[in-house]
């Protein structure tokens, strides 16, 4: 099976509901982690990431790589794949029912010419509709 095969082939059936869970399918382009613990956060940084806490984490592949456009692009072509930003909203998915935002779109970072609170991102992103 080619490399382009292998790559669809594994992002069709992990979209569709991860078909293929617990075939070790060998790739190049993408690397098997097992499952396991790890220690999240930090206790020398932010206030919200602390405490530091062991997690677990199930197994999962992870491309090895950046996406590119291009290969995102053929995994749209081979899944029929939508993203979130094109996908219409319903208040029952949304945390605010207000009708603007119910409209496909996405956040989108707008610098400011003053200084941030670090909690505070309506400074930072403005949700735009029709921007994916």
């Amino acid at each position: 099976m080619s490399r382009e095969k292998v790559r669809t082939h594994w992002a069709s059936a992990f979209h569709v509901g991860q078909r293929e869970r617990g075939r070790r399918t060998v790739s190049e382009t993408m690397a098997f982690i097992p499952r396991g613990t790890f220690f999240m956060g930090s206790n020398d940084f932010y206030p919200e990431e602390q405490p530091v806490h062991r997690v677990r984490v199930d197994e999962f592949w992870i491309d090895r790589f950046p996406v590119t456009n291009a290969s995102f692009s053929r995994f749209v072509e081979a899944t029929g794949y939508v993203t979130l930003a094109e996908r219409q909203r319903t208040p029952d998915s949304s945390f605010d029912a207000n009708p603007e935002t119910l409209l496909p779109g996405s956040l989108v970072f707008r610098k400011t010419n003053h200084r941030v609170h670090p909690g505070n991102f309506d400074d930072l992103w403005e949700y735009v509709p029709g921007a994916c």
